[in-house]
């Protein structure tokens, strides 16, 4: 037969250590910013991209929410921060790496119920409305 036991939930030492950011966290959020750059550049596999994410963005965000749980104010806060400093760190990396590959914005498309005066006139399901001349009368 088995016993149920139940415990009372703690903080582990691996949700401290999801807490300010430290160096080794600033370097796996830039890694993977780096990852996504050349990612998005076609030179790496896109299947590493979720690993890097999922490595530097999972494990703060998951402990935002169960120190919230816990009650614990303090820790959620610093797990905000840390998953605030991935993010950007994690951008930043993206964008300098598609700077230096000299990626150019692409071209606005505009949508089709706005845009160029050929477009106007159109509904949203893509009928054309056409305006009646009123009738001159003689």
């Amino acid at each position: 037969m088995a016993l149920l036991v139940y415990s009372s939930p703690s903080i582990t030492p691996e949700m401290i250590n999801r807490n300010f950011p430290t160096i080794f966290d600033l370097i796996v959020s830039i890694t993977a910013g780096l990852a996504i750059g050349f990612a998005i550049t076609g030179i790496i596999q896109s299947s590493l991209v979720g690993i890097a994410i999922a490595v530097s963005l999972m494990p703060p965000a998951v402990n935002i929410g169960v120190t919230l749980i816990y009650g614990n104010i303090l820790l959620s806060f610093g797990s905000f921060v840390l998953l605030l400093s991935n993010i950007l760190a994690i951008n930043f990396m993206a964008i300098l790496i598609l700077r230096f590959k000299k990626m150019k914005i692409l071209e606005k498309n505009y949508p089709f119920w706005e845009g160029p005066e050929e477009k106007v006139g159109h509904l949203s399901i893509g009928v054309k409305v056409v305006k009646k001349k009123p009738k001159k009368s003689k």
